[in-house]
């Protein structure tokens, strides 16, 4: 598992290498395996082992988003913005900011109720369970107000425990994106490889998006 999670990575990474060295810049250094035992003794579950491979590789990232003061630092030392290396437009977020943004999470879905809009999340992801949001859920990446991906310890009976999916809001809708963390990374890096992706440029913030087909 741990060879297959650094091949990938290194597939990605060769590519931005490549093509905008840019969004290397905003990753974290390792977690350290203190980190990541502490994250789930706090968080109370058991991360998958490829998503543990990977947080001793880059422990989340520091990109626009995440970082409200990037924009005035980052002016001053000409390095271009960027928008979260992976194509989802949302920061992988740190191990320590798993647990604030899990928190978040939990409190404020408490006392929401519509259940139109939970039959249509439903509908259009079976493999995750009808609800806004589950405890079992570990928020990996996110863009506040716009986007968040998950891996699902609780899924339906017709997902699988480790899967990754996407919860958008505006407009409101949710997407598997893989069966699990080293799944999706594989997919990636074939996609950047195959050349389904390209970074674009707007109002001077990079970011990674899908070609229009």
């Amino acid at each position: 598992m741990t060879a297959f999670v650094e091949e990938q990575w290194r597939r990605i990474e060769s590519w931005f290498k490549q093509n905008e060295p840019a969004f290397l810049a905003s990753l974290g250094e390792g977690a350290s395996n203190a980190a990541i035992n502490e994250l789930e003794s706090v968080i109370g579950l058991k991360l998958p082992e490829d998503y543990k491979v990977f947080l001793a590789i880059h422990d989340g990232e520091g990109s626009l988003s995440c970082d409200p003061g990037s924009i005035e630092a980052k002016q001053e030392d000409e390095v271009p913005l960027v928008c979260g290396i992976m194509p989802f437009h949302g920061d992988l977020l740190p191990t320590e900011e798993i647990v604030a943004y899990r928190n978040q999470l939990i409190v404020c879905v408490e006392d929401l109720e519509d259940d139109q809009a939970l039959q249509q999340l439903a509908e259009q992801c079976p493999e995750v369970q009808p609800v806004f949001y589950d405890s079992n859920w570990i928020p990996i990446a996110a863009d506040p107000g716009l986007y968040e991906v998950f891996i699902d310890l609780n899924p339906t009976t017709t997902g699988k425990p480790g899967q990754v999916f996407i919860d958008s809001k505006e407009p409101l809708c949710r997407e598997l994106l893989a069966g699990s963390f080293s799944e999706l990374l594989k997919k990636y890096a074939d996609g950047l490889e195959q050349g389904l992706y390209q970074v674009v440029k707007e109002d001077d913030i990079l970011s990674v998006v899908k070609k229009h087909k």
